[in-house]
């Protein structure tokens, strides 16, 4: 037997990251859709007061948005 066969198991694949990481999202997200009172503080619905200037004035007068919904052709 090969002493290093128990390495291979001990590896973290991204398979078992996305799969751990999604399971405790879903519950996260799961107790705020059932219990949805705030847990860690009073939410101050005063929008005025959460809004902040930036610091500096902007600089754009216009702006052109690109949407591309999947990859570029191959053929072009």
């Amino acid at each position: 037997m090969n002493c290093n066969d128990h390495h291979h198991n001990e590896k973290f694949t991204r398979r078992d990251f996305l799969t751990k990481t999604s399971l405790g999202l879903g519950a996260l997200t799961l107790g705020s859709l059932i219990n949805p009172t705030p847990v860690l503080g009073n939410i101050n619905n005063n929008l005025s007061a959460n809004l902040k200037l930036p610091h500096f004035p902007a600089k754009a007068k216009r702006i052109i948005y690109l949407f591309q919904s999947g990859a570029p052709s191959h053929l072009d």
